[in-house]
C-alpha cells in the first residue's frame, strides 16, 4: 500500500516540475533490493486501437448492456435503442412495396396488350423502385437500433444513460482493444538531449505494486509545448501483462547505474 501511495505522490511531483520548468526533473526512487532507479517522465497507458461507439440514428436509449471495465467481443450488442416508430414504419413499406410490385407486374400485361404506353408504365417502376428504396432503408435504420462492438476489448467509458434520447453521431461509449496498448508521456525541456528514440526505459504502474515493467522509447515530438515547457514521448511496452489497463498511471524512469542522466 505504501508504495502505491510513493509512485502516486511522484506522478503529481513530475508533472509540477514538468509543467513549471523547474531546473530539478529527476526523480530518484531507491529501495533496498534493487539498484537506483531516476524516473523523469510521468505518464498514462493508452490503446493503440480504441473506438467511439456512436448511434447512427436518433431514437431513445433503452438499455445499456456494459458499464466501464466490462470485457466485450466483436459483434455483441452494447446498447439497445427504441425501434418501436421503425418497426411500425417498416409494416406500412413492407405491404406498399408488395403492392407496388403487383400493380408492376400488371402494367407490364397491360402494355403489351396496348391499353397502356410504355410512357406510362415507366412511371410504375419509378413508384416501385421508390417504395422499394424506402423499405430498405427502413430495415437499415432498424439494424441501426441495435448497436454491436466493431471489435473485441473492454469499455473504458460509458457516455451515454438509459431514458436519454440518442442523436445521430452521438458517442455512447468507447471500447478499446486490451491486447496493444503504448505509454503517452511528457518529457522536460531541459531532458531532451539526453533521451533518443530507441532507448530502454523502466515503467512503473501505480496501480500495480511491486512490479517494474519495460519498453523502448518510440516517438519524440519535435514540437515543445510552449505552456509546460515539455515534449510528448510515446513509449512500446515490451512485457505489459492483462493486469495493465488503459488510462492507467505510469512513471517512467532508468537504472542510474546503467545510463547516465545527470
Amino acid at each position: 500500500m505504501k508504495r502505491i501511495v510513493f509512485l502516486a505522490s511522484l506522478t503529481i511531483m513530475i508533472c509540477i516540475a514538468c509543467t513549471n520548468n523547474q531546473k530539478k526533473n529527476e526523480i530518484v526512487v531507491s529501495d533496498s533490493t534493487s539498484n537506483q532507479e531516476i524516473y523523469f517522465m510521468a505518464g498514462k497507458v493508452e490503446a493503440n486501437d480504441e473506438s467511439a461507439i456512436s448511434s447512427l440514428v436518433t431514437a431513445r436509449i433503452i438499455k445499456i448492456n456494459k458499464v466501464v471495465g466490462d470485457k466485450v467481443n466483436k459483434g455483441e450488442v452494447l446498447c439497445e435503442l427504441d425501434r418501436g416508430d421503425i418497426e411500425t414504419s417498416l409494416i406500412s413499406l413492407e405491404k406498399n412495396d408488395t403492392t407496388a410490385k403487383k400493380n408492376l407486374e400488371r402494367f407490364e400485361t397491360l402494355v403489351k396488350d396496348g391499353f397502356y404506353s410504355q410512357e406510362q408504365k415507366e412511371q410504375i417502376e419509378t413508384q416501385a423502385m421508390q417504395t422499394e428504396n424506402a423499405l430498405k432503408q427502413a430495415k437499415i435504420q432498424l439494424k441501426r437500433g441495435t448497436i454491436v462492438s466493431p471489435l473485441d476489448g473492454f469499455v473504458i467509458n460509458v457516455i451515454a444513460h438509459e431514458g436519454e434520447t440518442a442523436s445521430i453521431g452521438q458517442v455512447l461509449m468507447t471500447i478499446a482493444n486490451s491486447n496493444q496498448k503504448h505509454v503517452t508521456a511528457y518529457l522536460p525541456e531541459s531532458l531532451i538531449s539526453k533521451v533518443k528514440v530507441g532507448k530502454p526505459v523502466i515503467l512503473r504502474v501505480s496501480e500495480i505494486a511491486h512490479t517494474t515493467f519495460h519498453g523502448k522509447i518510440s516517438v519524440i515530438n519535435p514540437s515543445i509545448d510552449l505552456k509546460t515547457k515539455c515534449v510528448l514521448v510515446k513509449i512500446v511496452p515490451v512485457d505489459f501483462d492483462q493486469t495493465v489497463l488503459a488510462g492507467m498511471s505510469v512513471l517512467i524512469g532508468t537504472d542510474s547505474l546503467g545510463d547516465n542522466y545527470k
